[in-house]
């Protein structure tokens, strides 16, 4: 298994409250595409993710204590990123496969992710 990177507050906030915050963001996303008709187009990808860790940030500071230790903890104990999913078997990757194919496949794995 490969190491992972701790994940940032608003980050680890987002993985452990996804199904209570995404609601939110879209409903707050729709809103302020409705307002701001050039925020689309395209960079629309990455307008959007630059307003959701503004929201992110903005729930974060206005959760309870005990919601931000939670967090912290976690985040401390490893919650790891969204690659956390095993990788998948690559195919023909049997004994005859050498261990530098395997590692090369396991990286272009890891750099589309």
């Amino acid at each position: 298994m490969r190491p992972t990177r701790k994940l940032s507050t608003i980050h680890g906030y987002g993985k452990l409250y996804w199904e209570k915050i995404k609601p939110i963001l879209d409903e707050w996303w729709d809103q302020y595409i409705a307002e701001n008709p050039d925020a689309g187009g395209k960079h629309l990808r990455s307008n959007r993710l630059n307003c959701q860790n503004k929201l992110l940030r903005e729930l974060l500071d206005a959760e309870t204590e005990e919601v931000k230790k939670e967090v912290e903890q976690r985040r401390e104990e490893g919650i790891v990123s969204d690659d956390d999913g095993p990788e998948p078997e690559l195919e023909g990757a049997g004994e005859s496969t050498s261990a530098t194919e395997k590692q090369r496949c396991a990286k272009a794995y890891a750099l589309q992710k």
